[in-house]
């Protein structure tokens, strides 16, 4: 596929594409992560759809998918909720998302959670 039309085809993603969205990041952090394990569910995955399976320890890094426009709330609603479910296990918040970011996420890159993000 041309990189022009997967911009175009990333961009003119709609909240409720969501699920097509996170197979697709799912698909692709895949490849860099072997360790991937997927969790998202509808009924709650709070605030992972993926992790980074460790078989010594609890793991400390966890992933979303996200197709909102609003990166830097739902970033920072996720850091929380993790903070509050895992009790500081989850170290790392890798970010996957068809939002453009770029260098906007410096101040909440120096947050409290190392924060990772693919656009």
């Amino acid at each position: 596929m041309k990189t022009d039309r997967f911009r175009l085809a990333l961009r003119e993603l709609k909240p409720s594409d969501w699920e097509r969205f996170e197979q697709l990041a799912s698909i692709f952090l895949a490849s860099e992560y072997g360790e991937l394990r997927t969790l998202a569910s509808p009924s709650g995955d709070a605030g992972r759809d993926a992790i980074l399976f460790n078989p010594v320890a609890q793991p400390s890094v966890a992933i979303q998918y996200s197709v909102a426009a609003d990166w830097d709330s739902k970033i920072r609603r996720t850091v929380k909720r993790l903070k509050e479910a895992f009790l500081g296990q989850i170290r790392i918040l890798v970010y996957a998302t068809n939002q453009r970011i770029g260098a906007d996420a410096d101040d909440l890159k120096r947050s409290s959670c190392e924060t990772k993000t693919y656009t």
